[in-house]
């Protein structure tokens, strides 16, 4: 997903701070074998942060997704999902 967003295929509503921070609180680290190591749940839980869902959401969406168009993500966050769904504009 970062060669994702260092190639501006990604871009995450500016406004969702709530993301940019679950996003950038997230440690890494390179494994024995070369490969990236994402921290788990249980050590963010350690250091205190809570589940990572909305970056976890994102990651789930755009995974497997090596040749897909670039994608403007837009918090809605607050927004009611209930009444007339198709008059909507999303």
């Amino acid at each position: 997903m970062r060669e994702r967003f260092e190639q501006g295929e990604i871009d995450i509503d500016p406004d969702d701070d709530k993301l940019a921070a679950q996003l950038g609180s997230i440690k890494w680290g390179i494994d024995s074998r070369g490969r990236i190591k994402i921290e788990s749940k249980d050590d963010m839980r350690k250091r205190g942060l809570p589940s990572p869902d909305r970056a976890d959401a994102m990651a789930i969406a755009f995974a497997g997704k090596a040749n897909a168009v670039p994608m403007n993500i837009e918090s809605h966050a607050g927004e009611s999902i209930t009444g007339d769904l198709m008059s909507k504009a999303w």
